[in-house]
């Protein structure tokens, strides 16, 4: 049986991770080994149960030759390991016990995804990427003794009820964009999102390109096409839109000095540093879009990004 493993103890980071953040946290180190990985379910973490990483090592890119990055199984799982059983519930045909028509649909949607997040936090007032829930608590190191106290009172037990929850942009952008391409669109569109501070509503909709959302009341996810041709300083940068706003350029400019204290600084860097960059996809929650006029009369919009955790960007290579 193939195990969905959606999150894992890192050996060399100390605590447990999505995929997503495994990928962002090796990316943006220099020159680092390969992380190696247990199971996060408490049996299986208390006994060394190893998982594999999967292009974790690669950015992501825009490129039909993209391998989505995930776990997979090293050693055989405990019985009672959460992930199996929850794979179990997930692979189960027909309904469940107090299951409605629309949640079986769903999880029947879910098994042809590597990841769907259900729940995504984008309320965070830290550039500093936390943790996201989880079955084992956050720990320095790896503990070798077998009696290791593992504190499984999280905020919100998310994974074990087969619910997924985020706060990282960047895992969101994997989830709509794997299932984007891969499910059919009446599929597509069926998957909902639950946002913290705004509620429920379709996955498809928290999505829209920036031209077409920046005058609506949308308050999700903004995407957008950036010429390659744009001017860095130092560890920041100065992007110019494809689109245009009412025939006005639109630029997103991010300081040196914003970057420098951003954690994953290295990783858009090396982004931003290839010589392969065909076309750029930026992805961002906004706090403002606002028309400016400079002295000589030059309009335009600028696009305001007061955390970079609300922004991510996705390289499509030359072929």
């Amino acid at each position: 049986m193939k195990i969905r493993i959606l999150s894992a103890y890192c050996v060399q980071l100390g605590h447990e991770v999505s995929i997503d953040q495994a990928r962002l946290e090796y990316l943006s180190e220099d020159h680092p080994s390969r992380y190696h990985f247990y199971c996060s379910s408490p049996d299986c973490f208390a006994n060394k149960v190893r998982v594999i990483g999967v292009n974790y090592h690669y950015s992501a890119e825009e490129s039909k030759k993209y391998k989505i990055p995930h776990f997979r199984k090293q050693d055989e799982h405990l019985p009672n390991c959460a992930w199996v059983i929850d794979t179990l519930k997930e692979n189960q045909q027909g309904r469940l016990p107090n299951e409605t028509e629309e949640e079986a649909k769903l999880r029947q949607i879910r098994q042809k995804l590597s990841d769907l997040i259900d729940v995504f936090d984008p309320t965070e007032d830290s550039d500093d990427i936390k943790n996201e829930d989880s079955f084992i608590s956050s720990t320095p190191r790896f503990p070798e003794q077998q009696n290791t106290i593992l504190n499984n009172n999280t905020k919100n037990d998310s994974s074990k009820s087969g619910c997924r929850r985020t706060n990282q942009l960047s895992r969101l952008i994997e989830t709509w964009r794997e299932a984007k391409n891969k499910l059919p669109k009446k599929e597509f569109e069926q998957l909902k999102l639950n946002v913290v501070g705004i509620g429920k509503l379709k996955l498809c909709n928290y999505f829209k390109r920036f031209n077409y959302a920046w005058n609506t009341e949308h308050f999700g996810v903004m995407y957008g096409g950036v010429k390659p041709d744009f001017k860095r300083y130092g560890l920041g940068f100065r992007m110019t839109f494809y689109d245009k706003i009412n025939d006005c350029d639109v630029i997103l400019y991010i300081s040196k000095e914003k970057m420098e204290k951003y954690r994953y600084r290295r990783y858009f860097d090396m982004e931003l540093s290839r010589d392969d960059i065909r076309y750029i996809t930026v992805y961002f929650i906004p706090d403002k879009i606002e028309l400016y006029e400079n002295g000589k009369g030059y309009k335009s919009y600028q696009i305001e990004i007061n955390q970079l955790k609300n922004f991510f960007l996705i390289v499509e290579p030359k072929t």
